[in-house]
């Protein structure tokens, strides 16, 4: 199966694409997903956490990420197993950046292609998953916004005696992380998307009458 989405941040592209390049970083920011050991080089063991009403599974796998910095592109191939049940994915997911708003923000293009077997496969019709898609994609957006923010925060100097004290501080503190789901509620997600659909429905009922 293959989705597209699309979405923008109110960051630079060099910016965002420096972020995408820290594994440990960026993978919080999807819901549900962790890395379960530090990535060595552009190898990466992960974890997604997925619930879907009854249905709880636990995916791990690799993946491998290919980062082309000529144009602001990369993919990253994986494959992972369900630790629950049977269930199965291999796919890949490609990013393409491009400068918006004059170089003041990143719109970013991702291409997704996938094949899921097992128990959840029953899930994957297509019009469910690209709204499912849709709605995971705008909570990445922001969770990616947030971090973007947090980091950009962080690096504003400060002046005179404050600034000796707070880099003091910063020595010492924890960085700050990107937020983090520990799962991916697809349960509530598959609730919202059926109920847009009949709202839409009955709107379209109406409208004709």
């Amino acid at each position: 199966m293959q989705l597209k989405q699309h979405f923008s941040v109110a960051h630079p592209r060099a910016k965002v694409w420096d972020f995408f390049g820290r594994m440990e970083e960026v993978t919080p920011c999807m819901p549900g997903a962790s890395l379960t050991e530090p990535p060595t080089g552009d190898a990466a063991k992960f974890k997604l956490n997925v619930k879907l009403g009854p249905i709880a599974a636990a995916f791990v796998g690799d993946a491998q990420v290919e980062r082309h910095p000529e144009d602001y592109r990369g993919v990253i191939r994986g494959n992972a197993r369900d630790s629950r049940g049977d269930s199965r994915v291999k796919g890949s997911v490609e990013y393409a950046l491009q400068d918006e708003s004059s170089g003041s923000a990143t719109g970013v293009d991702i291409n997704v292609d996938f094949t899921l077997t097992g128990r959840l496969a029953q899930f994957s019709r297509a019009g469910i998953v690209n709204d499912l898609a849709a709605r995971l994609t705008a909570d990445f957006a922001r969770n990616l916004e947030s971090a973007l923010a947090r980091q950009a925060q962080s690096a504003v100097p400060e002046r005179g005696a404050a600034a000796d004290e707070a880099t003091a501080a910063a020595a010492t503190a924890p960085a700050p992380l990107p937020p983090r789901q520990n799962e991916l509620k697809a349960g509530s997600l598959l609730i919202r998307v059926l109920w847009d659909r009949i709202k839409a429905l009955f709107s379209a009922i109406f409208a004709r009458r």
